[in-house]
């Protein structure tokens, strides 16, 4: 059996990431671009499309068909959010554990909480959080630094760099990384286990 699906939608102008995971063919379009066009025997594979949207209204319209066996369809359009400084994930416990109850975007890793909390959904303790950004380097050696109340981890394009994850007062932590020119991948992981909290990088 085969399927066709349209609608209109209301869109802000941004970034979109079109998603749908088919068994078996599938094709989707955004007024009239074909976006994803697999029109064949799949085993339930899943596929996605970023594309720019401009403000209004836009049709949408996915065509699916069924060959035999197993048959699924789903399909999810959503905003690519992009960060222009620090990816911040707030987690409401110690151990960057589940989903965070908290995404935004942070100017800098600096912050000097105390006893409050570091935002909406979040204690003043037992909380983490996990700072993500690229930056292009020129070739050399650069001196990293960290200050933090309790503990911080912090990875250059995936490797670990300093390494305090333990509860402490204010202390502060240094290393030297000879990088390439480029971009690297910069990642700052936190947690705050009780009392004063603060970090800065």
């Amino acid at each position: 059996f085969s399927v066709r699906w349209t609608r209109s939608l209301a869109f802000q102008a941004q970034l979109y990431r079109v998603t749908v995971q088919a068994d078996d063919g599938v094709r989707v379009w955004i007024d009239n671009s074909l976006l994803i066009d697999e029109w064949s025997v799949g085993g339930g594979a899943a596929y996605t499309h970023d594309v720019n949207v401009a403000a209004g209204s836009h049709a949408i319209k996915i065509e699916y068909y069924e060959g035999g066996g197993l048959a699924a369809i789903h399909f999810a359009i959503v905003p690519v959010v992009t960060y222009s400084d620090w990816k911040a994930e707030y987690f409401d416990n110690p151990f960057l554990g589940g989903t965070p109850v908290l995404v935004r975007n942070d100017k800098a890793v600096s912050f000097e909480w105390g006893i409050t909390s570091p935002g909406q959904g979040l204690s003043p303790d037992k909380f983490s959080v996990r700072w993500t950004r690229g930056v292009t380097f020129p070739a050399g050696i650069y001196r990293f630094s960290l200050q933090a109340d309790d503990g911080v981890r912090f990875y250059v394009d995936g490797y670990l760099i300093i390494d305090e994850w333990h509860d402490s007062s204010s202390k502060s932590y240094s290393r030297e990384v000879n990088l390439g020119a480029g971009l690297h991948n910069l990642t700052i992981e936190y947690y705050e286990n009780s009392g004063n909290a603060n970090v800065a990088f």
